[in-house]
């Protein structure tokens, strides 16, 4: 693709891509930051094109469920959704998965309030289908 230059210092810059993303390929994303002392730092990553993947529906049903589990809507497909079995570990709060029961994934007798919004990062990115 090529190399680009940071003109200015600052907390966050906007890469780009264009056409160089192909519909349908994963793609390895080099970064080189010049420190300006002995050794650079480099980072890589892998992207790809998610316009096919269903990513707006899958966030509109992650923050139905999130929405849901935080006020206790009963019938609003949780328990379907989830799968409580002996791995889920449900004496605490501290560590919440689809095997954990209905009361630690609707945070049981609690009655926790979001502040300043939620921050979602997708870190894995498949071609899923999400059923209702």
């Amino acid at each position: 693709m090529g190399e680009g230059e940071l003109s200015r210092n600052g907390e966050s810059f906007t890469v780009t891509l264009g056409d160089a993303v192909t519909a349908g390929r994963e793609h390895v994303l080099e970064i080189v930051l010049n420190t300006g002392k002995e050794s650079d730092i480099y980072f890589y990553t892998r992207i790809a094109d998610a316009s096919d993947m269903g990513l707006a529906e899958s966030l509109d049903y992650i923050r139905d469920f999130h929405t849901n589990a935080m006020n206790k809507v009963e019938g609003a497909g949780i328990g379907t959704a989830i799968e409580p079995n002996e791995n889920g570990n449900n004496t605490t709060f501290q560590h919440v998965t689809i095997h954990s029961d209905y009361d630690h994934v609707s945070w049981g007798e609690l009655e926790p309030m979001v502040e300043k919004g939620e921050r979602w990062d997708i870190t894995e990115m498949r071609e899923v289908q999400i059923q209702k």
